[in-house]
């Protein structure tokens, strides 16, 4: 188990509630327009001033973090793709030359010198 760094511990404590406070406030004012929406009008300028204020911090920082989780998911999607080469060797007509050699012909649309070596 690893230590947290002050960075960790400055992102736990400001960012993310921040994020979560911003997230709440929005939610807040979309809220109160559908129920009550003569008082959002009347306090417009206020709510739109407290939703930027947050999002001044908030997004930015959620932006990070989406992209940070697009990075992860991307890592995921090349480590987890199974690999072309065994994927072809796995089919029941693997010992067809002239299989093999349609299909790849087919996939890409052209036939490569790996392909005729092959």
């Amino acid at each position: 188990m690893t230590k947290d760094t002050f960075n960790d511990r400055m992102v736990k404590k400001t960012v993310i509630p921040a994020i979560y406070l911003w997230l709440l406030a929005s939610g807040a004012v979309v809220g109160m327009g559908i129920l009550y929406p003569d008082v959002v009008l009347a306090n417009l300028d206020g709510f739109i001033a407290l939703i930027a204020i947050i999002g001044g911090v908030a997004a930015p920082a959620l932006q990070t973090v989406l992209r940070m989780w697009e990075s992860e998911q991307q890592i995921e999607m090349t480590t987890s793709t199974p690999n072309k080469n065994t994927a072809e060797s796995d089919t029941p007509h693997s010992t067809n030359t002239k299989w093999n050699l349609r299909a790849r012909i087919s996939n890409t649309g052209k036939l490569s010198r790996s392909t005729m070596s092959a």
